[in-house]
């Protein structure tokens, strides 16, 4: 299953069907995640020995269960930034830490930031044996290498958020 395999990349990308406004689409997801964390050990050890949690410093001791909750914590909170409402139209700028004190908190983690970059999974040449693919980038940015404090509000039809 790409969850066990890939959990930093498949995770952010399956938040969309446990975060669905379908209440079907959203008790299967968590369905599966449930069905992840029932042996979440067993799961990161074979992660650890095939090498694919990825080689980030301290995944040794990260679970998939602890990966779910933090995954989840940080889309809810990323999706509580979309759905803002800026009651003060002269308000250009908002404070993460003073607007936002729960991402400012999450803000710091070992996750994998979800650029498109790093979720997209790169396939092997033909010649290549696949023993030593890697489909996703080893060096993909972490919210904890990235210092956010500030968002500029934008005025368009969309709701725009830029992190800064």
């Amino acid at each position: 299953m790409v969850l066990q395999e890939y959990p930093n990349q498949a995770l952010w990308l399956f938040m969309s069907v446990v975060k669905s406004t379908k209440s079907l689409r959203e008790q299967r997801g968590n369905k599966i995640l449930d069905q992840l964390r029932v042996s979440p050990y067993y799961h990161c050890a074979i992660l650890i020995i095939t090498g694919m949690l990825q080689n980030i410093p301290g995944n040794e001791n990260t679970n998939i269960a602890d990966l779910i909750k933090k995954t989840t914590a940080m889309t809810n909170e990323l999706l509580a930034l979309c759905d803002y409402q800026i009651t003060d139209e002269s308000r250009k700028a908002l404070t993460i830490a003073k607007d936002f004190p729960r991402l400012a908190a999450l803000g710091r983690s070992r996750l994998l930031i979800p650029l498109q970059e790093s979720l997209n999974a790169n396939l092997p040449p033909n010649s290549s044996s696949g023993s030593e693919h890697q489909p996703f980038p080893l060096n993909a940015p972490l919210f904890e290498s990235k210092s956010c404090s500030s968002l500029r509000c934008v005025v368009a039809k969309l709701k725009h958020r830029i992190l800064r």
